[in-house]
């Protein structure tokens, strides 16, 4: 997935996570993103699957995400999403959230 274009308005948090386990966004980046609604994510290894809802997704249930990159947005989106490795070993992903006001 190519993406021309990257408007993450005022940039917020940065942070490379690895996903063993269903991982979200990290708890300190939410505390200290007041209400992002952007988030580009760059998975760099092995294809996760991810859910946008607050229920867990396996390594057999939620939709899939192949290695590139993507642009998530709504508040309730990014709060509320985890990710989960469909490989051995673990996934790489990094994630930058920002606030968008147009």
């Amino acid at each position: 997935m190519a993406i021309d274009e990257i408007d993450l308005g005022t940039r917020l948090a940065r942070r490379a996570i690895t996903c063993v386990t269903a991982t979200g966004i990290h708890a300190d980046d939410l505390a200290t993103a007041v209400n992002p609604n952007r988030c580009f994510l760059s998975i760099a290894t092995n294809v996760v699957r991810v859910s946008f809802d607050t229920t867990s997704p396996t390594a057999s249930v939620g939709h899939v995400l192949a290695t590139g990159n993507y642009m998530i947005k709504g508040e309730d989106t990014i709060r509320d999403m985890k990710f989960i490795d469909t490989a051995a070993g673990a996934s790489a992903i990094t994630y930058t959230l920002g606030r968008n006001n147009e």
